[in-house]
């Protein structure tokens, strides 16, 4: 079986710790109580280091790492970044600045030709912005697909497609 890491990355609270969690049984997280009052509206806990989980599908061993979203635990990007087959940048579909930080990470991830996705989450909370508006808002030229990271078959869909990607890109 071939072996590849995937980062999920991007801006705080677009869902990443939650796709992994969906995708995979054994999750090893960071996650600590935020301090930050701003933050604390949105939810109660961030990742501070990475999100670990594993999952095997199309005869690959898939290591999924995410990243910490917020600018402050940038320096583990450094870390997480290494040896990446392809990443998945999650933006929240109810948060145009959300959509817009998403730049970045593709900017930061973005090296060689690497094959990504862009998921666009939380397509089934009122007043999601749709796929197509989330590309407008973007200007990335780039793959979205529409994404509940709390439903498996949704997850599963936007990690098949990046591993498809691995075929076209290394071909």
């Amino acid at each position: 079986m071939e072996t590849v890491k995937v980062l999920v990355t991007g801006d705080f609270s677009s869902g990443k710790t939650q796709f992994i969690k969906t995708l995979t049984e054994n999750v090893i997280s960071t996650e600590r109580k935020i301090t930050d009052v701003k933050e604390a509206k949105e939810k109660l806990e961030t990742t501070v280091a990475m999100d670990y989980g594993k999952i095997f599908l199309e005869d690959k061993v898939i290591h999924l790492f995410g990243t910490p979203g917020q600018e402050r635990f940038k320096f583990m990007w450094d870390v997480l970044d290494k040896n990446k087959s392809g990443f998945i940048l999650l933006v929240d579909s109810t948060n145009v600045e959300n959509i817009k930080n998403g730049a970045k990470f593709i900017d930061y991830f973005y090296k060689d030709n690497i094959p990504f996705i862009i998921g666009c989450n939380k397509q089934d909370i009122p007043g999601a912005l749709s796929v197509e508006e989330i590309k407008n808002i973007l200007s990335v030229e780039g793959v979205y697909l529409p994404l509940i990271a709390t439903k498996k078959e949704s997850a599963i869909t936007v990690l098949k497609r990046l591993i498809k990607s691995f075929s076209i890109a290394y071909a």
